[in-house]
């Protein structure tokens, strides 16, 4: 992080590795808690559905306050 470079971690299994990483600071994990391997397309699919859910709470958060 102190390079300026992203981390992902790969491999994250359990809700504890995965709240133990953020603590850390890492941001970017993959892994079996989150998704079973995608192909491509369906990878795009589910990313661009959480996308929208995060702009989607962003703004709800924005107009409350």
């Amino acid at each position: 992080q102190n390079l300026g470079t992203e981390i992902v971690a790969e491999g994250v299994e359990t809700q504890a590795q995965a709240i133990y990483l953020r603590a850390k600071g890492v941001d970017n994990v993959q892994g079996f808690l989150f998704s079973r391997a995608l192909p491509v397309e369906k990878y795009l699919k589910m990313v661009g559905a959480l996308n929208q859910i995060t702009e989607n709470s962003d703004k709800s958060e924005r107009e409350a306050a």
